[in-house]
């Protein structure tokens, strides 16, 4: 109870202190409190045109790696963590990558991008009817690579559109946790993606004239 009101009193002072609202055009960090004690918000993107939710890199200080989060504003103006992924990458190749987080038509589908020395990723994420943040697309390509996995996923159907180019494509199936965003583990989910890419290439090479392969289990 103690450390509920010091946080509650920390968040008080925070906002008495603001001299203006939180402009939702832009995110910084400096005007953003958080609850949680135990990470630090690196960047992030306000969702919807809103102050009322954010997706966030953050650095955890327990396990020292960076988190895709969703920051939700509470009645005492402070943030809290309402879902967080396991750890992408190190702070130190975050830090030396070229990276963005954006809703660039503010319109509730915020996503990450970054260019590291060895891959570029793309993560979307989306809020679904129940509330639940799950990825709804992710991208990764090796830099040395010409082409790369694209995942366009439907958490209704607990599937996803695996393909490389927009043609052969597969409808893969996932299970629930690994399209939610506190679920969401980066080497896991592209080890399923390359799965449905081998899967249809095995297809494709017994001489299939496939545009579009469907999996029914």
């Amino acid at each position: 109870m103690g450390i509920f009101l010091l946080t509650v009193l920390l968040c008080m002072t925070f906002i008495s202190a603001s001299a203006s609202p939180i402009d939702a055009s832009v995110f910084n960090v400096n005007e953003i409190s958080v609850v949680q004690t135990d990470i630090k918000i690196l960047d992030g993107a306000w969702i919807a045109g809103a102050t009322e939710e954010a997706l966030a890199a953050v650095e955890s200080l327990t396990d020292h790696e960076v988190h895709l989060c969703i920051l939700q504003k509470e009645e005492t103006g402070c943030y809290t963590v309402a879902s967080m992924s396991s750890g992408i990458l190190s702070p130190e190749a975050y830090e030396n990558s070229t990276h963005q987080l954006l809703d660039h038509l503010a319109d509730g589908h915020p996503y990450f991008d970054i260019t590291t020395d060895e891959q570029w990723l793309y993560i979307q994420v989306e809020k679904s009817d129940e509330n639940e943040w799950y990825i709804s697309a992710f991208s990764v390509r090796n830099i040395d690579a010409e082409e790369g996995l694209n995942c366009e996923c439907n958490l209704e159907t607990l599937s996803a559109w695996v393909y490389s180019m927009a043609r052969p494509r597969i409808n893969w199936p996932f299970l629930h946790e690994e399209l939610i965003l506190d679920y969401f583990e980066l080497s896991s989910f592209i080890s399923e993606c390359e799965r449905a890419s081998s899967y249809l290439q095995e297809v494709a090479s017994k001489g299939h004239n496939i545009q579009v392969l469907e999996i029914e289990w």
